[in-house]
């Protein structure tokens, strides 16, 4: 997907149906796929976790949701994740300043 600076950034996603009709139980009927199924939830959220690990990693950028549509967990993941964004800055610039490439960047 092109923006207006022109920059290519990933979009992906995914056509699903659900099969159970919300109700006021469907809570309920969520919780217990999750009782029934723990190991899945577990390995989906490691797997999840795993992945953006290795991202991060590689220095994808962090694009974080659009104003209006963050929910509680996703404030929670950014106030946990902006201590170690900012840790990765000050490396980086370590890192530039060691090597002598010149292309430090300034904190």
């Amino acid at each position: 997907k092109k923006e207006n600076n022109g920059l290519l950034y990933f979009t992906g996603g995914f056509d699903i149906q659900r099969t159970i009709q919300p109700t006021s139980t469907y809570p309920l009927q969520l919780a217990k796929v999750i009782f029934r199924f723990p190991i899945y939830c577990f390995l989906i959220q490691l797997w999840i976790h795993y992945q953006a690990f290795w991202l991060l990693m590689k220095g994808v950028e962090f694009i974080p949701h659009p104003e209006g549509s963050e929910t509680g967990a996703s404030r929670a993941i950014a106030a946990v994740m902006k201590p170690v964004f900012a840790a990765m800055d000050v490396v980086d610039v370590w890192w530039s300043r060691w090597k002598g490439d010149g292309k430090s960047k300034t904190v």
